[in-house]
């Protein structure tokens, strides 16, 4: 660049301007190959996101887990990540591995569980053992299922 402003000023005006058009393309170029490269990184981490198969208006679409809202009806099945607490509608063998706080190790410890839409409520435990809710972040070992969301991380 120095070499290109020092021929201006000692009178070779060409030689300084094909300099500085081409060390505006190399630039230019070197600029764009940045952006495409970081543009596919940003795409492929998009790749890895949660997402979670909701129903709307009778058509199944994927949304991310953070736009999933309370009243949502979404459908899972195995291998799938439940995105947020919901409500059993229907499910048929739908077996989970629920992630729960351990208070005697205080550690997150997992339990598989047999849900199912049919079974309303257990009372003999709290909340985390009723039979007709799935957790967020809970997979989805075997069968599938429908619910609609009661709970989400923002609630």
């Amino acid at each position: 660049m120095v070499v290109y402003v020092l021929a201006a000023i000692f009178g070779r005006f060409t030689e300084s301007v094909c300099g500085m058009i081409l060390l505006a393309c190399i630039f230019s170029l070197v600029f764009w190959v940045k952006y495409a490269s970081s543009k596919r990184i940003i795409n492929s981490y998009k790749l890895l996101l949660p997402s979670a198969k909701v129903i709307e208006n009778g058509k199944n679409i994927r949304l991310s887990v953070f736009d999933v809202e309370v009243g949502d009806l979404i459908e899972f099945s195995q291998g799938d990540i439940i995105p947020a607490d919901a409500r059993l509608v229907e499910s048929s063998n739908l077996v989970v591995a629920e992630r729960y706080y351990d208070p005697d190790t205080g550690k997150i410890a997992y339990r598989r569980e047999e849900k199912s839409s049919e079974k309303i409520i257990d009372f003999d435990g709290g909340y985390d053992t009723y039979a007709n809710i799935v957790y967020a972040a809970s997979m989805v070992v075997s069968g599938k299922g429908r619910a609609i969301v009661i709970m989400t991380g923002e609630d």
